[in-house]
């Protein structure tokens, strides 16, 4: 059987950790790059975590955690997309002016008879 999975904490000891606190690599991360940005290189992030966390880690967990940070927060980002093909409220709502050209074109195409009962079929 393999061994269970365990998550990596630690006690929080200086600088906003009280005594006794928990919190997980994963968290102190977090609050690094939030802290240095998210273009500081692991080196800086562990020298950062041995400081304020009194967590010491290897540099390639800082690169492995950093990649699934910024994953979860592009999918964060793009989980408010509308699914291709769907019409959103905004833009049923507002009629833009490339609209009007191409109901314009097809009215001298058709004729306005035409087009109303297309529009009425197309209303059912």
């Amino acid at each position: 059987m393999p061994p269970a999975k365990t998550k990596h904490r630690t006690q929080g000891s200086k600088k906003g950790q009280a005594k006794g606190t928990e919190i997980s690599k994963m968290d102190a991360i977090r609050e690094t790059l939030d802290t240095l940005g998210e273009d500081a290189m692991p080196l800086d992030i562990k020298d950062h975590l041995k400081s304020k966390f009194g967590i010491d880690t290897d540099t390639t967990l800082i690169s492995t955690y950093k990649s699934t940070i910024r994953r979860e927060k592009k999918s964060k980002k793009s989980s408010g997309r509308h699914p291709r093909g769907k019409a959103t409220s905004s833009s049923t709502e507002a009629v833009s002016m490339e609209d009007i050209k191409t109901l314009k074109e097809l009215t001298d195409r058709l004729g306005v008879d035409k087009l109303g009962e297309l529009a009425e079929v197309l209303a059912k």
